[in-house]
């Protein structure tokens, strides 16, 4: 397998490890306000140089005993079968893995975590379910997302949900819609509301738009946590 990229030290992206980070190339998604457009587009699509899954394994063998974990995000991984051989190579190897994904592939990641090969899972939660037709042009995509969620709140894994706060595609009653799915799940979560940043987008609109103020965040932050969830800034 190629990867489209490698961080070789990454202290924020696998919570309370020193991980190295993997990318891989191409999404099922189009979102106007992503933040990595060059994932994309799947391999052969794209100019992104790639490296091969032997380099990734060469380095890790470099670095035992000093980085703890490797974080497997994209683009969207689960694309990938072979993402599973690579995985296991990872865990024999001693590695803690975690994964990001945006939850559309439940069988597959319900696969993973059968096999015991994730430590830890982010998964997005980009919006309210209804409005995942609408924004990402998905039918398909709530009730996925919805298997995705279930999966998770019955795993040994730990795992969060993350939301992009971006105003036009997440509105207020958006985040209520949000809290209400994971509150039906009854089990314990962290909801982390990342910042947008119009810096960097796909649709290069989105770099006009207006991003929610620290104010706003930390009124939800104060809001939404409960017993059942715990909401952070990220």
């Amino acid at each position: 397998m190629r990867f489209a990229g490698l961080q070789k030290l990454d202290l924020l992206n696998c919570p309370g490890k020193v991980s190295a980070t993997v990318f891989t190339q191409g999404c099922n998604f189009r979102c106007p306000y992503c933040h990595n457009p060059s994932l994309v587009l799947p391999v052969g699509e794209s100019q992104q140089v790639t490296v091969s899954d032997e380099e990734i394994f060469s380095y890790l063998e470099k670095r035992r005993g000093m980085i703890e974990a490797v974080a497997i995000t994209g683009g969207e991984p689960t694309l990938h079968p072979e993402i599973e051989l690579f995985i296991k190579r990872v865990k024999e190897m001693g590695y803690f893995v975690k994964l990001d994904t945006n939850g559309t592939n439940p069988l597959f990641l319900q696969k993973l975590l059968d096999q015991d090969l994730l430590g830890y899972v982010a998964m997005d939660f980009k919006t309210s379910l209804e409005n995942y037709g609408r924004v990402f042009a998905s039918s398909s995509a709530p009730e996925a997302i919805m298997r995705s969620l279930k999966i998770l709140s019955s795993s040994k894994a730990d795992w969060e949900i993350r939301t992009t706060c971006v105003p036009s595609i997440v509105r207020e009653e958006d985040f209520e819609s949000i809290k209400r799915v994971m509150d039906g799940l009854g089990v314990k979560y962290k909801w982390y509301l990342q910042a947008f940043n119009p810096a960097v987008t796909l649709d290069k609109t989105y770099n006009e738009e207006v991003a929610y103020d620290q104010e706003f965040l930390e009124r939800l932050v104060s809001e939404y946590t409960d017993e059942k969830c715990t909401v952070m800034i990220r």
